[in-house]
């Protein structure tokens, strides 16, 4: 018996293994695509432009941080301003 509950634990273990493997990849993978679209639309190929995007030149190439920083102001501790200040102390 104590040979069989190891068996159907380790069977369970790796199945629940494999599923959140999956899961990260399937979560994971169209993030990837975009970024790799973005970049051949914007960095390679003949639509290279005198005014490529700066992101085109960073070492990690992120172009959905790039969109939030220059279009959204989004960006670590960029909320944090003195216009805000009132908003702290409701």
């Amino acid at each position: 018996v104590d040979f069989f509950s190891k068996t159907v634990l380790k069977r369970v273990i790796m199945v629940a293994s494999l599923m959140s493997l999956f899961v990260c990849l399937a979560s994971l993978i169209p993030v990837f695509l975009v970024q790799a679209f973005g970049y051949s639309q914007f960095c390679l190929g003949g639509n290279k432009s005198c005014h490529s995007s700066p992101w085109c030149e960073d070492r990690i190439p992120f172009i959905y941080q790039y969109i939030q920083k220059k279009y959204w102001n989004n960006g670590f501790l960029r909320y944090y301003e003195v216009k805000q200040l009132p908003n702290f102390f409701l």
